[in-house]
């Protein structure tokens, strides 16, 4: 199975504006391909929402847990 690395960019795209970023985690969901993500990775991408688009800690701690 094809395993990519997505960096913070695509997770803001896709959570935030959908499109092809959006349909890369669908296949990913899908079992299509693997994403490996790393805690620095996953640390950024919650700060980013946080910060740059007002997500609040609560809203983003439920969601990073699946």
């Amino acid at each position: 199975m094809l395993s990519v690395t997505v960096d913070t960019n695509i997770y803001i795209s896709a959570f935030k504006f959908g499109g092809p970023s959006l349909r890369l985690l669908r296949l990913a969901v899908e079992g299509k391909l693997e994403i490996a993500i790393s805690p620095p990775i996953m640390d950024e991408t919650l700060r980013v929402l946080r910060e740059k688009f007002g997500d609040s800690q609560g809203r983003l701690s439920a969601s990073s847990r699946g």
